[in-house]
């Protein structure tokens, strides 16, 4: 080999990709080791569902469960459109929304087979939570469903 060869671009380019994958090799045990490369907990979780229109009752149930000694994750799920009676009349029971809920409750479940998994839904969102657990795959549960000031049928 010449010596001049080394000055061709794409040989550069090479030893650069080389020098780049080595140190990448190298540091990532010290990052893993300092960051940690473990995926954050999925459980337990609290997924809270807001009543027709979104009026933000979230931070409140959250406030009250923390009170209350929970120290799991809390999350909320969207589903209005933030149009109250868009969201009764159709949101609600359409079903796109539950399938999406029932989808993401699966997800956390196959990560974390035996985890506590809790469903809170406010007026309209029980509909939601509802239809959700019937979408639910076979053998998939979660561990308590409140339903506050429910607005679905008692035939439901």
């Amino acid at each position: 080999m010449r010596c001049d060869a080394l000055t061709r671009p794409d040989l550069r380019r090479r030893f650069l990709h080389l020098g780049m994958l080595f140190c990448g090799l190298c540091l990532a045990p010290i990052t893993l080791a300092a960051v940690g490369c473990g995926a954050k907990a999925q459980t337990p979780i609290v997924i809270f569902l807001d009543g027709a229109g979104g009026f933000g009752y979230a931070g409140a149930v959250k406030q009250g469960l923390r009170q209350g000694g929970y120290e799991g994750r809390f999350e909320q799920f969207v589903w209005t459109s933030f149009l109250a009676p868009v969201d009764h009349l159709v949101i609600a029971r359409a079903g796109g929304r539950a399938a999406t809920l029932a989808r993401k409750i699966e997800r956390i479940r196959k990560s974390d087979s035996q985890g506590p998994i809790h469903l809170i839904g406010l007026s309209a969102g029980t509909a939601v939570v509802v239809a959700a657990l019937q979408r639910l795959d076979d053998g998939i549960m979660v561990d308590n469903v409140v339903l506050l000031s429910s607005s679905i049928s008692a035939r439901r």
